[in-house]
């Protein structure tokens, strides 16, 4: 071997080494971007994750119909806490009006509820907070929606 072998075989390993450490910054530098997961961030999630990707692409309809049923839950507890309290705030007045009783019944009976159920038990609530209040409640006759 002569001098300029070692000396082009040396200027290569020099080289292979510079691109490995320029690959190296590369690969930093696009992980500091969340660009790429190389050495100090590790996915959250294992490669079978992949699978969920394919299931929602074959079967697209899935996720939504849960997602929808999700939310109609969420708004029906909602609405019947609003509507609850609306109708003790109601009850609370004195003298009670009959006439906005009258509208959060007819707002039950429109969700689908037994408004003769919600009224009853949202009187019982409120007796039993307040039983002096029992002369003050309109019956069921004068607030039930038409």
């Amino acid at each position: 071997m002569t001098g300029w072998h070692l000396l082009l075989g040396g200027l290569a390993l020099t080289g292979v080494a510079a691109a490995v450490y320029l690959l190296d910054r590369l690969g930093l530098w696009l992980e500091d971007r969340g660009w790429l997961y190389y050495r100090r961030k590790k996915p959250g999630s294992s490669p079978l994750s992949m699978w969920v990707a394919m299931q929602q692409f074959m079967e697209p309809g899935f996720k939504h119909v849960r997602e929808v049923g999700q939310d109609h839950r969420q708004d029906e507890g909602e609405s019947g806490q609003r509507l609850l309290s609306g109708l003790l705030a109601c009850l609370e007045a004195t003298p009670v009006n009959a006439e906005q009783v009258r509208l959060y019944l007819a707002a039950a009976q429109k969700a689908g509820w037994d408004c003769e159920q919600f009224y009853a038990e949202a009187v019982r609530a409120h007796l039993s907070a307040r039983p002096e209040r029992a002369p003050h409640m309109p019956s069921l006759e004068d607030v039930m929606p038409d």
